[in-house]
């Protein structure tokens, strides 16, 4: 969710305010605080008041259509899926008429035509101009922050990872800000002390796990024996040079008895 709210702004600018439901996903701290800090307010709906959710429940039957749509089109890639749905999403939605804006504009007693109106033509008529905002602003915004303290190495562990940060943080409390779709590197804050990057530390095969036990140290029965397949193999060559040996020896008598 958080994901998406990120690339909405980016694509269309900043908004107002977010109508939302009530789903932990909604109602997350993270995406409240990202909101507020891009100055977006939030509004959830009345719990069990489903009126007021037509909308997307509407958009919902319109996805359901292009699920059946995709499955007869054999897509067999993500990116075709995302270039259909760009499609789909701006061809049919974007320019059908919606019911809800008829609706709208006539509770308030305004004319709409017959063929009513779309959401394109409803996004062209507003007159208020697009607020884009600077990427590192809404990067900013979206990232999570946790507490953490660094250990005497200078390192610490985020998310199941050991990072890296510095010594000169040692036994220090820090804020560490990070997009948990991207955890390569993370920022690392303290009070007095300049904002540090600090990278996945990557285990090396100098501490790799400890090597497997040789099966002959085990209990469990091996299924033949290297030492026995050893002396056989030399066994064969011993005798192999010896019968060559003997070969040649036996010629060179047969041939003297000819002289």
């Amino acid at each position: 969710m958080e994901d998406t709210f990120h690339k909405a702004v980016l694509k269309a600018g900043k908004f107002d305010c977010a109508y939302l439901d009530n789903g932990v996903q909604y109602t997350s701290g993270h995406l409240g605080k990202a909101c507020a800090k891009l100055g977006i307010r939030i509004v959830h709906a009345k719990p069990g008041a489903c009126q007021s959710k037509g909308k997307i429940e509407k958009f919902h039957q319109k996805v359901d259509q292009f699920i059946a749509e995709i499955r007869v089109a054999h897509v067999h890639s993500v990116e075709e899926l995302n270039r259909r749905w760009k499609i789909f999403l701006e061809q049919e939605y974007q320019k059908e008429a919606h019911a809800g804006i008829k609706e709208y504009y006539e509770s308030y007693g305004t004319s709409v035509p017959a063929s009513g109106i779309t959401p394109e033509q409803e996004w062209m008529r507003d007159e208020r101009g697009l607020v884009f905002m600077d990427v590192s602003v809404v990067a900013e915004a979206f990232l999570h922050r946790e507490r953490r303290r660094i250990d005497g190495a200078g390192c610490f562990s985020l998310g199941g990872n050991r990072y890296e940060a510095s010594a000169a943080l040692s036994n220090l409390e820090v804020e560490v800000a990070y997009d948990p779709m991207e955890m390569d590197m993370v920022t690392v804050y303290c009070c007095g002390a300049s904002p540090v990057r600090a990278h996945r530390m990557e285990i090396g095969a100098f501490a790799s796990k400890v090597p497997p036990v040789p099966l002959g140290m085990t209990g469990n029965i091996p299924e033949a024996s290297r030492l026995l397949d050893a002396l056989e193999k030399k066994y064969k060559e011993d005798h192999g040079q010896m019968a060559r040996a003997l070969s040649f020896g036996e010629y060179g008598k047969e041939a003297g008895s000819h002289v």
